[in-house]
């Protein structure tokens, strides 16, 4: 015990013997920010006196720069910056200072001394290329916001084009206003536009997949009062997102998995206590006893661990330098509790794949247990199909369905059982119901109007008075509903008759057909109403009668939307028989096919049609017709209006329970 006590006692010593005690030589007096030509924006941090060195590292996750300068202090502690740089954040650390700089983006940079001022260049402009990000999948949530007004932005264009080293660039024209926040969701990036309008022909699947890129497809849709572009990628990829000018541009590059593992190593975040190791060719195994004894851990050191190691650490977390040492010694480590088990990654390895090895054939040796699942609200042969295609039963279980029962009936181990049981809660719940009415409205006006005369004569001779001769001009309104005789007798010889008729007739009418139908979320319901007509056709086979529909009908397909609105695939149509004038039956069609977004219980129009027909006609004798004035008592004038209004409205409506 007194050796293990002395042994500490003299790591102990090494380590103090490590902290340099040093006077603060500068002083940080000031530090502004500014924007120079070229795309570049300075940064200076102004001393009191020259610095000698200064020293730089970048964080990539958030994105900043920290900037070390040794035996210097300072007396304030934040600042706000301009332009794509956020704000500067200083820290004195005893023996230097750290100033962190943080920023939109990363961005490349130069620092130099100049006087007593450290200056720092950064390349923010779109000529220069972004050199570290991050893994996609790791990646926090990016706002980019600008400082803009409440009225909306639309979307002017989408467009898609190739980059630098295979990636895949997608740009959309937002404005320059426009607030946009990019995240990574599971397998896809979603860029949100805040507060646009997007038109209906971008509203739709971009497929680039024959670019090469890692991009497959994207789509562009209207959410809410946001416009919402996903990005599809495949492969493995990066990707970052910038605003330049009126366009915001996701880029989308390739890596490969060497790279994708080093970015995952960059987002460790390591918490322990700080430390500063100061070592020359100490053994491995001294250093691990160290680290155990400062951090109060129970150390296990394998057999095959040796070797020594040279290490000079400042202000690095613990676990960050156990990390280190592991790595560059061909080293791994297991954690349970309080104690930390060390040996080579080989052996490591091994332990764990046969650990893994030893809970698979535990699971392949469980034993099997037989449950019956009551199905609530889906059909139990659809469920049963559902895990047959996921693999949620292992290779030695069983699965059927009752359908006269609605209840799955699943014989496996206790673990797959409750996996099924998980998935069951989340896919076997009540379906959302829309209560569909359509109504269509059709009205007709018309006017017509006619004027005509007739003339005769007629020549009479002795006492019978009987005509032998007669002439006539019938110019008479059709469908005359008043008229007025004049007659001019002369018993010498004859009489001379002359008529006038007029005709007038106005009509209104009005037909409103409302189909109303209540189905589920996502499933097609129909309903329709109306007659069958015979048509009969003579050929050398014989006679052949067809009955075609004439109905109203309503076919939609509903799509409930996470903010409550409906979208909806809607064929409406309204057909009626009508006698035609060759006195056979045809059929007036009306018909609507469309797509289209509504919010819960709004009424919209999905269309209308407006027709107005003008007809005049004249009939008149030739020659005595077009003497003017008097040629009126010659003519006959037909005028008629006839108008036609078909307007389509669809109302959608939630239904918390089934009925209406």
């Amino acid at each position: 015990m007194k050796a293990i006590h002395y042994m500490k006692q003299i790591f102990a010593g090494l380590l103090l013997s490590t902290v340099a005690l040093s006077t603060h030589a500068l002083t940080l007096l000031d530090a502004k920010s500014e924007s120079l030509s070229g795309g570049k924006e300075r940064v200076t941090l102004m001393f009191d006196a020259a610095p000698v060195s200064v020293s730089t590292y970048k964080i990539t996750q958030p994105p900043q720069l920290v900037v070390d300068v040794p035996n210097a202090s300072t007396s304030f502690s934040e600042q706000v910056l301009s332009g794509n740089l956020r704000s500067l954040s200083v820290v004195d650390g005893g023996s230097k200072l750290r100033a962190i700089i943080n920023m939109n983006s990363s961005y490349q940079h130069e620092s130099y001394v100049q006087g007593n001022n450290v200056v720092i260049d950064f390349m923010t402009g779109a000529s220069k290329k972004v050199t570290q990000i991050q893994p996609t999948y790791l990646r926090k949530p990016i706002t980019a916001s600008t400082s803009r007004g409440a009225q909306s932005n639309e979307i002017q264009s989408i467009d898609f084009k190739t980059g630098e080293n295979g990636s895949g660039v997608v740009v959309i024209e937002t404005g320059s206003g426009a607030k946009t926040e990019i995240d990574q969701m599971g397998a896809r990036i979603e860029l949100l536009v805040k507060n646009a309008f997007l038109p209906q022909r971008l509203r739709k699947r971009f497929d680039v997949n024959d670019f090469s890129t890692p991009v497959s497809y994207f789509t562009a849709t209207q959410e809410g009062p946001n416009v919402l572009v996903t990005v599809y990628p495949q492969g493995n990829y990066d990707y970052f997102g910038f605003q330049m000018g009126d366009s915001y541009s996701v880029n989308v590059s390739p890596i490969t998995l060497e790279e994708l593992e080093e970015q995952t190593e960059e987002e460790i975040v390591y918490s322990g206590e700080k430390l500063n190791f100061n070592f020359q060719d100490i053994p491995v195994r001294q250093v691990l006893q160290i680290i155990a004894d400062i951090n109060n851990k129970n150390l296990v050191v394998g057999d095959n661990v040796s070797g020594n190691v040279t290490l000079r650490l400042v202000d690095v977390p613990w676990d960050q330098a156990l990390d280190l040492i592991l790595k560059s010694n061909n080293l791994d480590k297991l954690e349970k509790g309080n104690i930390l088990f060390v040996a080579p990654t080989d052996e490591i390895v091994e332990q764990k794949t046969k650990k893994l090895k030893t809970n698979q054939e535990i699971k392949e040796l469980s034993p099997l247990r037989t449950e019956f699942f009551e199905v609530n609200y889906a059909k139990a042969s659809d469920l049963l199909q559902l895990i047959r295609e996921s693999k949620f039963s292992s290779d030695r279980g069983t699965a059927l369905a009752d359908e006269r029962t609605n209840t799955l009936i699943i014989s496996d181990t206790e673990d797959k059982l409750e996996e099924i049981r998980r998935m069951l809660g989340r896919v076997d719940v009540s379906v959302r119901q829309v209560l569909i009415e359509a109504r269509m409205v059709l009205a007709n006006e018309s006017f017509s109007q006619a004027l005509g005369v007739n003339w005769g004569a007629v020549n009479i001779y002795g006492d019978q008075k009987v005509s032998v001769n007669s002439a006539s001009i019938d110019l008479s309104a059709p469908g005359a509903t008043t008229s007025v005789a004049l007659g001019i007798s002369d018993l010498a010889s004859g009489l001379l008759e002359l008529e006038i008729t007029a005709q007038e007739q106005v009509g209104n009418g009005e037909v409103i057909s409302s189909p109303k139908i209540l189905t589920s979320d996502k499933m097609q319901a129909s309903i329709s109403s109306g007659t069958q007509i015979p048509f009969t056709t003579v050929s050398d086979g014989g006679t052949n009668t067809q009955f075609i529909d004439a109905v109203l009908a309503l076919d939609v397909t509903p799509q409930i939307t996470p903010d409550g609105s409906i979208i909806m695939d809607i064929a409406f149509s309204n057909d009626s028989p009508q006698l035609l004038d060759t006195g056979q039956i045809g059929i007036d069609t009306n018909e609507l096919i469309t797509q289209v977004l509504v919010e819960n219980g709004q009424t919209v129009v999905l269309g209308g049609i407006y027709t107005e027909d003008v007809q005049e006609s004249v009939a008149k004798t030739p020659i005595l017709g077009d003497i003017p004035l008097l040629g009126h008592l010659f003519r006959r004038s037909v005028e008629s209006t006839s108008k036609r209004e078909l307007l389509v409205f669809i109302t959608p409506k939630l239904v918390e329970k089934g009925v209406f």
